[in-house]
This record gives C-alpha cells, sequence and structure tokens, in this order.
C-alpha cells in the first residue's frame, strides 16, 4: 500500500512539478530532477532527498540478498534429499559469494550502468522464467498426488511458455554475446 501511495506522490508531482518544466530524466540524471519536488520548498531538504534515496537503495540491496538466499534454498529444495539436507546457511554463503562476485565483475567489466541489466534479464529470462516452467512441471509431476496435478491445457501452456521464454532468452543471449565480436 505504501509503494502504491509512494508511486501515486511521485506521478501526481512530475506532472505538476516537473512537466511544466519539461524536466524529463535521461540519460544518468534518472534521479537528480525529482529533488526538485523538495528544493522547491527549501533548498536543505536536498539533502534529506539524498539520504532518503541512498537508504531506499541500500535497504533495496541488503533485502535482495536474504531475499536470494531463501528463494534460492526454497527452488532447490526439492530436487534431491542431498539438497534438502544442505543448511540454509551453505545456500546462503553460495548465493552471496554469486551475487557479489558477479556483481563486481559485471560493475568492472561495463561502461552504462544500463549495461548492468542487459546480461542479468537474458540470464534471469532464460533461468527464471524459461527453465522454471519446466521445473515446475517436473516438480507437479514428481510430487503432487494425481488429483492436484496440472491438468492437459495448464501443462500444454506451460511446456509452450517454457519453450518460447528457453529459445528466446538464448536467441538473446547468443546475440549479446555476439555483439562484442562485431558483425
Amino acid at each position: 500500500m505504501c509503494l502504491l501511495l509512494f508511486a501515486i506522490c511521485f506521478v501526481v508531482l512530475g506532472a505538476a512539478i516537473l512537466l511544466p518544466d519539461q524536466l524529463v530524466p535521461s540519460g544518468r540524471e534518472l534521479l537528480s530532477h525529482q529533488a526538485k519536488f523538495l528544493t522547491d520548498f527549501h533548498p536543505y531538504l536536498l539533502y534529506f532527498y539524498q539520504v532518503g534515496i541512498f537508504m531506499a537503495f541500500w535497504g533495496t540491496i541488503y533485502g535482495a540478498y536474504e531475499i536470494y538466499s531463501r528463494t534460492a534454498y526454497e527452488c532447490i529444495a526439492p530436487l534431491s534429499r542431498g539438497l534438502r539436507a544442505l543448511p540454509a546457511q551453505r545456500v546462503r554463503i553460495a548465493v552471496l559469494l554469486y551475487c557479489g562476485i558477479g556483481g563486481i565483475i559485471l560493475l568492472w567489466s561495463v561502461k552504462e550502468p544500463l549495461d548492468l541489466v542487459k546480461p542479468a534479464s537474458l540470464i534471469g529470462g532464460v533461468f527464471t522464467c524459461g527453465l522454471w516452467c519446466f521445473a515446475m512441471i517436473w516438480v507437479d509431476r514428481r510430487f503432487l498426488p494425481k488429483p492436484l496435478r496440472m491438468r492437459s491445457l495448464l501443462l500444454v501452456l506451460t511446456a509452450g511458455s517454457g519453450v518460447f521464454l528457453t529459445v528466446a532468452g538464448t536467441i538473446g543471449i547468443w546475440k549479446y554475446v555476439m555483439s562484442f565480436f562485431g558483425d
């Protein structure tokens, strides 16, 4: 509810304050124009805005690692008894190392901040969307009793979605990797 309220406030403030001055966020100026919401009242409110933005990003990043650890554990647990027997702390350490090392490599290897999103969205699209469809089918058939399993239409739609998302994501990854080698 708070997220909805803040989103509405930013849309209204954007329309009331930024639109008349034709201030449109672009390039690396994604947040700087929004500071005008507060600095119109008093210039010192800029510091509150900057602290608020920092805290929002810090909270998101910190919370994301906690969520990644727990969801990774819940996702791998059904795969085998050995993985279910793993303590959650070991999975957490592996996920944090993956995110930390992967994040540092990405930060050091890109010139534009928006380039950070491309590999993550491509790889995430294939593994968390495409292949996840097949994992859902496998878990459905392996662990659920027959009356609770997906019906034929849902099974076909899930498999079709898995094929489409995996193929489209794989093509996207291929094109992304080939873009580094030229035409």
